[in-house]
């Protein structure tokens, strides 16, 4: 007859656990793996655990824990690398906003000649020219806006100008 503690164990290619060892490194793999993506909490929790089940009669070489934590090394990097390409995305975003707000500022008081497009409820697109006066300038949805008067009319224009005159 076996004694209780055989029953209480798991033996998975050489390495004995018990069953309550056993479940605990596997709800860390399958916390770890749940996201969609593993990030660096993942990756250490995940080399914790597997460095605390190891089996003591056959320990892990150091290589590989130098390879993993290599790893682990690059995806900081990356991961540090992709913040700052946003960061600077950002930042070459909010120049290009403030270049072309001064470029459209110095429209003001000029005359512009632009195009609208309609699309007709007979899908006939129309195209007609408009000029109009330059009376200032807005950021709509982080783009530059020139408002332009023609007649009693203010238009708000972001492309389709063919033509500027003093």
């Amino acid at each position: 007859m076996a004694d209780s503690t055989s029953l209480n164990t798991i033996t998975l290619d050489g390495k004995t656990q018990t069953v309550s060892e056993y479940e605990a490194a596997q709800n860390a793999v399958k916390k770890a793996t749940s996201n969609s993506t593993l990030g660096k909490d993942a990756f250490l929790q995940l080399l914790v655990a597997q460095m605390r089940y190891q089996d003591p009669l056959n320990p892990a070489e150091g290589t590989e824990y130098m390879s993993q934590l290599a790893q682990f090394s690059s995806l900081e990097q990356m991961t540090n690398l992709n913040e700052t390409m946003s960061t600077l995305s950002n930042s070459v975003s909010g120049i290009n906003s403030s270049l072309a707000m001064q470029q459209y500022a110095s429209l003001i008081g000029k005359t512009v000649k632009w195009s609208v497009s309609n699309t007709g409820t007979d899908g006939n697109v129309t195209t007609q020219s408009l000029s109009g006066q330059v009376t200032g300038v807005k950021m709509v949805e982080n783009s530059p806006v020139l408002l332009v008067t023609s007649g009693k009319q203010t238009y708000q224009v972001s492309s389709g100008i063919t033509e500027i005159t003093a």
